[in-house]
């Protein structure tokens, strides 16, 4: 069966999924950014990233380039993953993995640290679309993202505040690249946002690392997809990792 150049919901069926779309994901999305450990311009804003409970271990998962910047003897202590909206408290890591062929890359958290991330949350592996290229093709082609785009987001330096805005969007899927595993998604500079209004979709830089959804039927409303790997508005396309490389890569690292 072809790719459908169209998507499979209507306009207002897209603002009603958005408005719940960005409550359940919010919880689930994360920052990721640098410590240079300096006195001035410490921190840097590098991308985004999810939280994910895989078979009873608990991860952040982003890009690799998202965080190659970071020379491999600061990690994983140089990446700073807010868990709360206002305040310090960050995420705690004991062991990470690095892929760049797949450009993934993952944290693991402390186990013992999981209570202090109320009210953030963990989407575990019972929510994913294992089949996510078939679902798209043949069934319903509807992709959810929910990020943390670089044109909305910054550093105060003199307050020591990190200014994040993050931008739920909808689009859909229009093809797949077997040789690279890659699924490939319309990406358009406008488009619909929550409240109905036609806005300029900023650039997608820095929603990089974060989870991309699919509509669910049934129970669960949105299921899991992969993850934003990279895209741009002037190519009109976006690329999202399947799930199940993210699996395979988190059984290998850590398993």
């Amino acid at each position: 069966m072809p790719w459908k150049e169209v998507p499979d919901i209507e306009g207002s069926r897209i603002l009603k999924e958005v408005s719940l779309f960005k409550q359940i994901s919010g919880p689930i999305l994360c920052r990721v950014l640098a410590d240079w450990d300096t006195d001035e311009y410490r921190y840097t804003l590098l991308g985004s990233g999810g939280f994910l409970n895989f078979k009873g271990k608990y991860f952040v998962i982003t890009n690799y380039h998202v965080v190659q910047s970071v020379p491999e003897e600061g990690l994983p202590k140089n990446i700073v993953v807010p868990i709360v909206n206002h305040g310090t408290s960050k995420a705690r890591f004991t062991r990470y993995a690095l892929d760049k062929r797949s450009d993934l890359a993952a944290f693991e958290i402390m186990e013992e640290d999981i209570d202090r991330f109320d009210p953030k949350r963990f989407i575990t592996e019972d929510y994913a679309q294992i089949n996510p290229v078939e679902y798209l093709r043949d069934q319903n082609n509807m992709v959810l993202l929910h990020g943390c785009p670089s044109d909305m987001s910054g550093i105060d330096y003199n307050d020591q505040v990190v200014q994040v805005t993050t931008f739920p969007y909808v689009t859909f899927a229009i093809g797949y690249q077997e040789e690279s595993n890659i699924i490939q998604v319309s990406a358009h500079s406008e488009g619909l946002n929550e409240h109905g209004q036609i806005v300029t979709i900023p650039r997608l830089n820095g929603m990089s690392g974060s989870f991309a959804y699919t509509y669910g039927q049934g129970v669960v409303p949105y299921r899991l997809l992969g993850l934003l790997s990279n895209g741009s508005r002037e190519s009109g396309s976006a690329w999202i990792l399947p799930i199940q490389e993210i699996f395979q890569f988190i059984e290998k690292n850590f398993f």
